[in-house]
Formats: C-alpha cells, sequence, structure tokens
C-alpha cells in the first residue's frame, strides 16, 4: 500500500474548522472505509486502529466521533476539513494537507496507528513473481490493487501495469481467480479474512512482503495548528504493531 488514497492537491486549502460539542469540546472526526480495513477498521468500529484511537484519546478535550465512506471520498474531505483524520501510510501528496506525528518530512513511525504488511498474491501454479525489487513474468496482464490506494503510484513508478478498478480485495481476487489480472498486491491482514475454502487452494503469497508500512492517523493541518497539544499527545500514546 503505498496504501492508502493518494491526494489530489487542491488550488487552496479551506479552513477547517470542527464544530464544538455542547460542552465546548471540539469534534474530532476520524473517516474510515465503509467496506472495512480488517484488522484495522470496521464499519462497526471494532477494528484495532480504531480500538487504539478510542484507547489513547481518553482524558484528552477531543469528542472523538466516526463516519464511513469510500477511499477516496474520505482523501477528499480531510481536504476541505468536512472530518479532522484518516488512517493513511506516509505519502508526499499529503504533505500541504495533513500533519503526521513527528512532522511531515520523516514521520516518526514510533506513533503509527499500526504498521501493515503487503503482500504479493498469484494463482498456484502462475509464473508471475515479485523479487524484492522488480516484478516479472506478468504476460501482458495488470497488478491489481483496490480502488484509491496509494500503493498506485509506486506500481506505475515500477513500470507495470495496473488494475485499480475494484473497491474490494474480495472483486481483485475474483479477477486473479479468473486469469484477468498476474498479481494482486494486498494488506496481509485482510487478505488472510479472504483466503479461506476454495480460494485458499488456488491463492498464494509470495515469500517476499511488499512493503512494511507504518499506518499512521493523519490529521487535517489546519486542525492540528490550534489543537496541537490534544493531537501530539494522542499521537504519543499510540504504539504501533504489526498487523
Amino acid at each position: 500500500m503505498r496504501r492508502l488514497a493518494a491526494l489530489a492537491l487542491c488550488c487552496s486549502l479551506p479552513l477547517a474548522v470542527a464544530a464544538p460539542t455542547t460542552s465546548g469540546t471540539p469534534d474530532f472526526l476520524i473517516c474510515t472505509l465503509d467496506t472495512g480495513f480488517p484488522p484495522l477498521s470496521h464499519p462497526n468500529g471494532s477494528g484495532l486502529a480504531q480500538r487504539a484511537v478510542e484507547q489513547a484519546i481518553v482524558g484528552l478535550p477531543l469528542q472523538l466521533k466516526w463516519t464511513l465512506a469510500p477511499r477516496r471520498r474520505c482523501v477528499a474531505e480531510i481536504q476541505t476539513g468536512r472530518v479532522q483524520a484518516i488512517f493513511a501510510i506516509r505519502n508526499p501528496r499529503y504533505s500541504t494537507v495533513v500533519a503526521y506525528p513527528g512532522g511531515n518530512t520523516r514521520p516518526d513511525a514510533r506513533h503509527a496507528a499500526a504498521i501493515v504488511r503487503v503482500r504479493v498474491y498469484r494463482l498456484k501454479g502462475s509464473a508471475a513473481h515479485w523479487d524484492g525489487t522488480r516484478f516479472a513474468l506478468l504476460g501482458n496482464r495488470a497488478v491489481g490493487v483496490q480502488s484509491g490506494f496509494g500503493y498506485k503510484d509506486t506500481l506505475v513508478a515500477l513500470g507495470v501495469p495496473v488494475d485499480d478498478g475494484a473497491a474490494e480485495l474480495k472483486q481483485q481476487f475474483a479477477k486473479l481467480a479468473s486469469g484477468r489480472l498476474a498479481l494482486v498486491l494486498a494488506i496481509e491482514g485482510e487478505a488472510d479474512l479472504l483466503l479461506q475454502g476454495e480460494l485458499a487452494t488456488r491463492i498464494e503469497a509470495l515469500p517476499l512482503p511488499f512493503v512494511d508500512d507504518p499506518l499512521y492517523l493523519v490529521v487535517n493541518q489546519q486542525f492540528y495548528a490550534t489543537h496541537r497539544e490534544a493531537i501530539d499527545t494522542l499521537w504519543q500514546r499510540l504504539t504501533p504493531r504489526l498487523r
């Protein structure tokens, strides 16, 4: 992944002001994927990263709220300030819009929400390959990623054809199973939940991971500027583990 959505930068950054609650505490609205991002987020709020944030925010002057949307909408709404935070990996395109723990130049991975492992999946018996640096033997077929994932940029930079036409991983695995894709990039934890039964007999993970990436709780820059102490404390309380 570079895993979460690449931000399309707008010409100017609208003012991001969180509405205060009746108690005067500002809302801290986090947008997560409406399809879920297991095991890190789930539409019912039970994801591991969601729980980590809920624990870390206790006692801080922020009113935690969640909203669900497709990935691209979450990205668009943190730009406009409609939401205050999303989960995202580091991406240079974010640098004018969001704040990362430790600063945008070199975010502090010690205070990410999680570490995610992205693996490369293929049909068993396929010759398509990833050697840790390059893809090979794709047979003029694309590598699949979910719609909006920042890892599309990485694949394009590697010179491989990309299919990001599906919002859910199960759809990309279906394309892989039908022979329409050579490989699929996926978060290991999410893929493990899907590779059950018949799919598990047909699809395998290649030995070398594509990348291990810190997944950060990134915050709209203008919200961060006005609530710096609370956000810094929240970030300091987060300690990632590999998911």
